[in-house]
């Protein structure tokens, strides 16, 4: 209806007002709480590693890279001034290329980096009270030098530095064959990463198989051909001995510098005696017995230990607390354990935190430091699953700070979950915990009730959970933030300065099914309990997830959540069939494990992509109220589509930007204007009131110059 003394075009113009106020003021409301992208870092660990000491590398077949976490890197931690980038740890897992013959020396082998008479990689000191009497090291140097069968590469342990505009400065090797999950800084600048690494060999049928370390001889090599006898002859890519030893390394940020390397193998599990190496296969080597069968598909791979967490106590001392598991030597039982070592390396005591029957497998997943009462205690977060699959659970326990083997933790609060799908990957863990104002603010991931490869889906839930640390543990919050992604179970708590809190995860998207016929049929897979030669039809189920980051604020209450998906055209989509030579399910993930917030207020990320294995990257996010620093106008740009529209039109920027946006007809009469506050690079305006015709958008960006574009208002 025409207002008195209003004409149809006024009218038509105040409608095109009051559509665009309400669509911009809609779109810059749901924007402002979504932080926009400032820069990725996709890193190619085998290209990045130095040329002139790694040779005959391609990166086509090389395997999984992963940054498991990151940290802040500041020159003064107690200040957080001298901000030079953010210290990374994950693996880098490598294979040779396909002509590399059986005498070919290893070319991974660097025999400068390492002592002879020592076996030990030199500048790295050891402590002198792990296993093996401090002179354990994971590198032989004359087995280091031989051939890898089957052309499988070697699992680093690794750590890398990426300065603040993400570039990578370095990315350094430090153990083989295992995986750093926690990287912190430490309150003397320097850094720590926990693990686990370990001293596989892999040998082909009838050579000998060596296995470093052995207790008390460090770098010796044995042979136990006679002992396997005929075992060794059904072993067409050789044999595989694996013991995964607890690893805490301490570097220094700026260039990697190893400052002492701890590796432990649990002191509880005594060594059998030489005269029980026999033909029985039931093998002990180290401090687990290792059984060994004829049979490759029966071979039994065994963990003795990883750590998945750390934290340096608040005391002048700053002694380190970890916490992770161990096995007796059963696949499936794991006892949840601690361990604490002072500042110089050195072992101070040990806790195995489940003495429980063996009903139960265990793992301790997260630690933290608090101050309760005017006590320092270790609170610990243990997952545990029966091994009949029917029950999982997590506990929290709290441990006196100046815990030993003797200590009796104190089991404060557990989350009980039945388990009704009798999976073996069914479980609830608590990835990481923050202590503040007297709260225990949780971040976990529970997989209880999914079944973790059933086809054709598979998901879990992100949790975040709030305990109230002095009113006896009470669970004062608990929220299901989303469907995360069960293949990769991991997930990440931050404070941010504003006293909020921020989690990452992996956010499950979409999955389907579809038949697979095997390449290579003579490869073996496990189904139903047995393993069974790949049948030429076999139902495979496909799932991908992107990256979840979402703030929180003290209350509970949800900021903002945003998911990450195909960075800068990083595609973590499926591969054809064709190119998967084994029958098996297939996902691919945007993976981001780490998170911290950035000196600017940003959000930091990293993680990978486990659809491409070679690749890692970090992500960080511009703060909330903040947009890119640009000083020219002349670097910015944007496009419409569709155009013709019918009234809907999509804005894209090429980058973030605060500003106005401006409707006019060709005689330059404006139609409706609104302020601009971007936080994303993509818009929509719907002016479907708009009569057909051609019109121009013109947009004021922050520095003050416009930018202007037609676009055609078609009929529906």
């Amino acid at each position: 209806m025409l207002k008195n003394g209003e004409s149809k075009r006024e009218m038509k113009k105040n409608k095109v007002k009051q559509y665009l106020v309400f669509c911009l003021n809609f779109i810059c409301l749901a924007l402002y709480s979504q932080p926009s992208i400032d820069w990725t870092s996709i890193t190619w660990l085998n290209k990045d590693f130095p040329t002139d000491n790694i040779v005959n590398i391609q990166k086509e077949s090389s395997d999984y890279d992963w940054w498991y976490d990151h940290c802040n890197a500041y020159a003064n931690l107690a200040s957080k001034t001298g901000h030079y980038g953010y210290v990374t740890c994950g693996v880098a897992n490598f294979r040779l290329k396909e002509d590399l013959g059986s005498s070919t020396e290893n070319p991974l082998f660097i025999p400068q980096q390492y002592d002879e008479r020592n076996f030990t990689p030199k500048g790295c000191s050891f402590s002198t009270s792990p296993l093996d009497n401090g002179r354990n090291c994971n590198w032989d140097y004359e087995n280091a030098k031989n051939p890898l069968s089957n052309h499988s590469g070697l699992g680093f342990n690794t750590v890398g530095l990426v300065n603040p505009n993400g570039s990578l400065n370095y990315i350094i090797p430090m153990n083989i064959n295992g995986e750093y999950l926690r990287v912190k800084q430490l309150s003397d600048g320097n850094f720590l990463a926990v693990g686990n690494s370990s001293a596989t060999r892999k040998r082909r049928s009838g050579l000998p198989l060596l296995y470093n370390p052995t207790p008390g001889h460090a770098g010796t090599r044995f042979d136990y051909t006679e002992i396997f006898s005929g075992a060794l002859t059904s072993y067409d890519e050789g044999i595989v001995l694996n013991k995964k030893h607890w690893d805490m390394m301490k570097f220094d940020g700026t260039e990697g510098n190893c400052i002492f390397n701890f590796i432990y193998g649990h002191e509880t599990f005594p060594r059998l005696p030489q005269e029980n190496l026999n033909k029985t296969f039931d093998l002990n080597i180290g401090f687990i017995p290792t059984p060994v069968q004829v049979d490759r598909k029966q071979y039994s791979y065994l963990n003795a230990g990883i750590l998945h967490d750390f934290v340096e106590d608040k005391s002048p001392v700053k002694n380190i607390a970890a916490c992770g598991y161990i096995t007796n030597g059963t696949h499936n039982v794991f006892k949840a354990s601690a361990i604490r070592i002072n500042r110089f390396g050195k072992k101070l005591s040990s806790l195995i935190l489940d003495n429980t029957t063996d009903e139960y497998r265990s793992e301790a997943t997260a630690i933290e430091y608090a101050v309760i009462d005017g006590s320092p205690y270790y609170l610990i977060a243990v997952s545990k699953q029966k091994i009949d699959f029917n029950e999982v659970k997590v506990e929290i326990y709290k441990v006196p700070g100046n815990f030993n083997y003797n200590t009796t933790p104190e089991l404060v609060h557990v989350f009980n979950h039945n388990n009704p799908s009798n999976s073996s990957e069914n479980k609830s863990i608590v990835y990481s915990m923050l202590f503040k104002n007297n709260k225990l603010y949780i971040s976990m991931i529970d997989n209880s009730n999914h079944v973790f490869w059933a086809r054709p889906g598979i998901s879990a839930v992100l949790v975040y959970k709030v305990l109230d640390v002095y009113n006896g543990f009470n669970e004062i919050t608990s929220m299901d933030l989303t469907n995360v992604s069960a293949y990769d179970l991991k997930s990440r708590i931050t404070e941010l300065n504003n006293g909020n809190f921020a989690m990452v995860s992996s956010v499950k998207r979409r999955e389907w099914q579809d038949e697979y016929n095997c390449s290579v049929p003579s490869f073996d897979f496990y189904e139903s309990g047995n393993y069974v030669q790949c049948p030429t039809n076999y139902p495979m189920s496909h799932w991908n997830s992107d990256a979840y980051v979402v703030e929180i604020d003290q209350n509970g209450n949800k900021i903002w959540e945003k998911d990450i998906s195909n960075i800068n055209n990083f595609d973590c989509s499926s591969p054809p069939l064709s190119s998967i030579n084994k029958g098996a399910d297939y996902s691919a993930h945007e993976c981001l494990y780490g998170i911290s917030e950035a000196p600017d207020g940003g959000i930091v990320l990293s993680g990978n992509c486990s659809g491409n294995y070679d690749d890692n990257y970090m992500i960080k996010l511009n703060p909330i109220n903040q947009t890119n620093t640009r000083t020219s106008s002349d670097d910015f740009s944007f496009n419409i589509f569709p155009n013709p529209s019918t009234g809907l039109i999509n804005i894209h920027f090429n980058c973030a930007l605060s500003g106005s946006i401006e409707i006019l007809d060709l005689f330059g009469r404006v139609l409706g204007s609104q302020i601009l506050f971007s936080q994303s690079k993509k818009q929509a305006v719907d002016l479907g009131d708009i009569d057909p015709g051609v019109y121009i958008i013109k947009i004021m960006d922050d520095l003050g110059a416009g930018h202007q574009r037609k676009f055609v208002i078609a009929k529906p």
